[in-house]
């Protein structure tokens, strides 16, 4: 938060992660970073970009660059959806 990303953690454990997900995105979240057992011992996190086809819309990062990682990704999915926006008028 000291970097200007807000962060909300999603422990509901009544859903599966692919409905988290879905949830997340339908709420316009722009990057979500799933977080499990893996990532927590091996410190590697993979973001998920929503501007993105699903197989291209992953990002690998570590926890100690994640905040500028996801500031860097940011405008690049800013200008994405803008011009996503543009075509679909």
């Amino acid at each position: 938060r000291t970097n200007g990303i807000r962060v909300y953690v999603d422990n509901v454990g009544s859903r599966t992660m692919s409905q988290s997900l879905k949830d997340w995105e339908m709420k316009g979240i722009l990057i979500i970073v799933p977080i499990g057992d893996f990532e927590v011992q091996t410190g590697n996190l993979q973001l998920r970009r929503r501007d993105r086809m699903p197989k291209c819309n992953i990002v690998n990062c570590t926890v100690d660059s994640i905040s500028k990682t996801i500031n860097a990704l940011f405008p690049g999915i800013a200008n994405a959806l803008y011009q996503d926006t543009l075509a679909y008028k």
